[in-house]
């Protein structure tokens, strides 16, 4: 006799494999498809069965992007920045922006007398 699998069932076994190769945990994708742990777990042999691996490599870590990592680089450079040096390029790029924009004034002057 064969169990009836529910449609959340057949959709995580499916694409187990690709949430995964994207990082995430058994847990995370038990709650994405609202499903208990357990039944994630219940499911490997099949799931390593139908893609030609073992259980175990179903059960190992898999790396992907983590966001606190990101953060945490972000932080340190962020703490890294000299604010006075900044405040000192921002001032010279004003100065810059007030010499060009007054070169430009100038050519348009220029162009005015000459119509």
């Amino acid at each position: 006799m064969s169990v009836k699998l529910s449609e959340r069932t057949k959709r995580m076994r499916k694409n187990f494999m690709k949430e995964r190769r994207e990082g995430k945990t058994i847990a995370q994708i038990a709650k994405e498809y609202e499903m208990n742990v357990s039944t994630v777990y219940s499911s490997l042999q099949i799931i390593a069965d139908e893609n030609n691996v073992s259980r175990e490599s179903l059960l190992e870590k898999m790396s992907g992007p983590h966001s606190w990592t990101d953060d945490r680089k972000k932080r340190k450079k962020l703490e890294e920045v000299d604010v006075k040096l900044l405040s000192e390029n921002f001032e010279a790029i004003v100065e810059n922006i007030d010499i060009i924009v007054q070169n430009i004034d100038n050519e348009m002057l220029k162009l005015q007398e000459e119509c």
